[in-house]
């Protein structure tokens, strides 16, 4: 069965500038499985982020899976770099049978300068005038 799980918020300590800011995922833990059936909290073996540069998808980035703490609601820290551009998440989790939940609604970040310490500028343009 698959698991319904709601990304509340994405919060970080600089507002849309995240250099080497943590950013912190903080979830709601499902209480249901898709067909209604109740759901454990002990039933629930992990959390995964993905990331992708579109929204929509594909979300090709894999930012972390993380084990279920048991808590309902689950704070997931990621000191991941990322460069400068917009990023739009989803979470998953996944049962102690190994079942995958469908994706969560998608939220979004924007890094509004490189996060890498060997950032280099884009090259010159070069022309000729004769």
């Amino acid at each position: 069965m698959k698991y319904l799980l709601r990304v509340i918020a994405l919060m970080c300590l600089a507002p849309l500038v995240f250099g080497a800011v943590a950013k912190t995922f903080v979830m709601d833990a499902p209480t249901a499985r898709e067909n209604g059936d109740a759901l454990a909290l002990s039933e629930i073996e992990e959390y995964a982020v993905k990331c992708g540069i579109g929204a929509g998808g594909p979300y090709d980035i894999f930012l972390f899976s993380q084990p279920s703490t048991g808590s309902a609601t689950e704070t997931i820290v990621s000191n991941q770099v990322f460069p400068a551009g917009t990023y739009f998440c989803i979470a998953t989790d996944t049962d102690t049978d190994g079942i995958e939940s469908g994706v969560s609604n998608e939220i979004f970040f924007t890094v509004e300068r490189c996060e890498a310490t060997d950032c280099r500028p884009l090259p010159p343009v070069l022309q000729i005038v004769l």
